[in-house]
């Protein structure tokens, strides 16, 4: 019969291998032989805590040191587990018992730093972290570690410092890559600070690495141009590292410094408007250098491709494989890149509404090509697959009298995605829109109106979200925490209503970082709010409800929130204070307010555009909006609108410049708004080089929160707020009990 020892011993080799459910067994048979041994209940807390099951670890730990008082590796693991539970005081007290019985381990001091640094003892946390280094000088996450906290005190070089040498000690060590990238990118270093995010993306895929090096890279004036950036972007806009329409400017940037595109799109501007040949466009290589392109496939997959110049480069393309499916007829074939291509296309013209412009004859021949399409399904023949992408380039192929047939064959790859998009899921939506619930009526005639709209155009038009960390803890979520304290409370089930989610990209992105939150998204558009949730059911959302309502009937359905969104809505209300005033009154007290509000400011090229809309009688038809964006594009002093990502699709533009119902504000008043609804405004939500202007503008602000000051910096850059204002307001606790 083995003995205690060497079953332990047998246990902790398949320990150290990671056979985790091997080593438990021998460590439980250990402990008949000898129970209650400190040694075999200390390995035991020691697989339960690397399997996450916290509440056994700990009743393991305690066990082994009622047995054993002095072991500090049992304090250590008590630590460990303690903070994990987010016990930070008493895993501080549990480590430096630890340190106490152990001084000359390093690994000791090291973890009562962690502790300490949770706790917020940040100069206690730098002293221990120093005294592991003295203790282990190649101690390379006591050296990054140290960096963190010296960044906190504001001794970024230093820090700097600390992190070039955990890099030389452990070159592949992507946390400190990171952070490295992040402390050059604020001493203004952008150029190296992207290489080294650059390397902890390459080594780790965790979000927030990605989010950092995304953040850079939209920022550097001048980007790298190797094949292996450009595929490190369009993974990010693929995998949906960020929202994809935020990689919208940088990806244009990097495809115009392509020389393969940049040829096609010096070849487009010379023939635009006139509808040259493929060889014309494109070379005698054709589709070999820009059909596998990655990026640009990324790109019209997965948002709406921005740019002028790009866009007229895929109309021109669009039609010179019209032309090319035609001359080919029934044997129209293509090679595996110029399929991709196609399709990609095609999807990219689902996504924006088809709006690349079209000649009559162009759209007469397309309008053939459809016919023997359809002809061809109806009589059960081979469909070619180039001719059928082709078609769904200029019209959805659910549109067409026999589209169900499509989905009973057997297609190419990319030919299934495109189905899938234009024709199943559109299917799918139209089942979701009978199953949604109706909370309230609309009766009021501006919703009605902006009903219609979004009934015809649903907006936004988006394809992927990037995945969230799930957790109140996030650096994203702390400013919340700050300001309502409650939403973290142990026990206390988050409410937030998103008042206007559209499409759903906001509310599923409130689900996904609250994940123990009740999420309630509601529009006014079904058509919207059927997108929204065949979005959330293909993500799994489960704490996510959608549900139709009128912002101003909103007072009848009883339920109260801890947080309400309501960005680019309130502006679309016959009154918006109203509007505002009759949300807060389903906010809870110290609740949160997300509102956005168009700027008068910001918007004064759409005023313009308003006003030719108008003066021209241009309608809200597709046809309409095309036309209406020809003749913008046509004068050089309606650029500006050219640099909106909104510009670019039907439902979106629609939003932009023909909206049935539009308010425009200015800060002051703002700032009267708010007075007037005896809210608290928090701050404003910009980007980090908006924030760092207003800084350098204002060096003598002590807070963000100043709208006089930012009334000021918005005359100053009028652009600031070219989308809208989009701030947090609270809404003030109630006033004490009377004593």
């Amino acid at each position: 019969m083995a003995s205690f020892r060497d079953t332990l011993e047998r246990g902790i080799g398949h320990h150290r291998a990671g056979r985790f459910a091997e080593a438990e067994a021998l460590y439980r048979h250990a402990l008949q032989i000898a129970p209650d041994h400190p040694d075999a209940l200390h390995l035991l807390g020691g697989i339960a805590e690397a399997e996450g099951r916290f509440d056994e670890a700990l009743d393991r730990y305690r066990r082994a040191l009622t047995q054993d008082p002095g072991n500090a590796m049992g304090h250590d693991g008590l630590g460990r587990v303690l903070l994990a539970q987010g016990k930070s005081q008493e895993a501080s007290a549990s480590m430096a018992r630890a340190v106490a019985l152990a001084p000359l381990s390093a690994h000791l001091h090291y973890n009562l730093a962690v502790a300490l640094s949770k706790l917020g003892q940040r100069d206690a946390a730098i002293a221990s972290y120093r005294k592991a280094l003295s203790l282990k000088p190649d101690y390379a996450e006591a050296h990054n570690n140290l960096g963190v906290e010296l960044e906190q005190h504001g001794m970024r070089e230093q820090a700097v410092a600390c992190y070039h040498s955990a890099l030389r000690l452990r070159p592949d060590y992507p946390d400190a890559w990171h952070n490295l990238g992040n402390a050059l990118r604020v001493l203004g270093q952008d150029e190296s600070a992207l290489a080294c995010l650059r390397n902890a993306v390459e080594l780790d895929a965790r979000p927030a690495f990605r989010v950092s090096f995304v953040e850079c890279a939209k920022r550097l004036d001048r980007l790298p141009v190797d094949p292996p950036f450009r595929r490190i972007v369009a993974s990010a806009i693929s995998q949906a590292w960020v929202r994809p329409a935020d990689l919208a400017e940088l990806g244009v940037r990097l495809l115009r410094a392509d020389p393969d595109v940049r040829k096609s799109l010096d070849a487009c501007a010379r023939a635009w408007p006139a509808r040259p040949s493929m060889h014309s466009l494109l070379g005698p290589s054709g589709f070999d250098a820009i059909g596998s392109n990655e990026l640009i496939l990324a790109m019209m997959e997965s948002m709406q491709v921005y740019g002028l110049d790009l866009e007229r480069f895929l109309t021109l393309v669009r039609h010179a494989m019209l032309e090319e499916a035609l001359s080919t007829g029934s044997r129209a074939v293509a090679n595996a890149d110029a399929l991709a291509f196609c399709c990609a296309l095609a999807r990219q013209c689902f996504i924006n509404d088809f709006v690349f412009s079209s000649t009559d004859e162009e759209m007469a021949r397309a309008t053939d090509l459809r016919g023997a399409v359809v002809a061809a399904l109806e009589s059960s023949k081979e469909v070619p697959a180039l001719s059928l992408a082709v078609v769904a380039s200029y019209f959805p192929l659910g549109s067409l009298p026999c589209a169900d047939k499509l989905l009973g064959r057997s297609w190419p790859g990319p030919l299934a995605a495109l189905l899938a998009q234009q024709v199943a899921e559109p299917l799918a939506e139209w089942r979701y829109r009978e199953a949604l619930p109706r909370i309230t009526a609309i009766v009021e005639d501006t919703s009605r109106r902006v009903m219609e709209q979004y009934e015809e155009n649903p907006y936004p038009k988006w394809v992927k979200l990037p995945a969230y960390a799930g957790d109140l803890r996030n650096p994203e979520i702390l400013p919340l925490l700050e300001w309502s304290p409650s939403l973290a409370r142990e026990g206390h089930a988050v409410d937030i209503l998103v008042a206007g989610c559209g499409t759903g990209q906001e509310s599923i992105e409130w689900g996904s970082k609250f994940p123990s939150a009740r999420v309630l998204g509601i529009d006014l558009s079904l058509a919207s709010l059927a997108y929204a949730q065949r979005k959330a059911r293909e993500l799994g959302m489960t704490n996510l409800e959608h549900a139709q309502a009128d912002i101003m009937k909103l007072g009848t359905v009883g339920r109260t929130f801890d947080i309400i969104s309501s960005v680019g809505v309130l502006h679309h209300l016959a009154d918006p204070i109203a509007g505002w005033r009759l949300l807060l009154s389903l906010l809870r007290p110290g609740g949160l307010m997300l509102v956005g509000l168009y700027s008068e400011k910001g918007r004064q090229d759409v005023v313009a555009a308003r006003k030719l809309i108008a003066e021209r009688g241009y309608g809200s038809r597709a046809t309409d909006i095309r036309k209406c964006r020809e003749e913008l594009t046509s004068s050089e002093a309606n650029m500006s609108l050219a640099s909106r990502t909104d510009f670019y699709g039907i439902s979106e533009c629609r939003d932009l410049l023909f909206h049935v119902e539009e308010h425009r504000f200015t800060l002051p008043a703002v700032k009267e708004m708010i007075a007037a609804l005896g809210v608290e405004f928090m701050d404003f939500v910009v980007d980090s080089d908006v924030a760092a202007s207003y800084r350098r503008r204002f060096p003598e602000s002590t807070s963000m929160n100043d709208l006089d000051g930012w009334n000021d910096f918005e005359s100053e850059f009028p652009t600031t707020f070219s989308g809208m204002y989009v701030f947090w307001v609270r809404k003030p606790d109630p006033p004490p009990p009377p004593r």
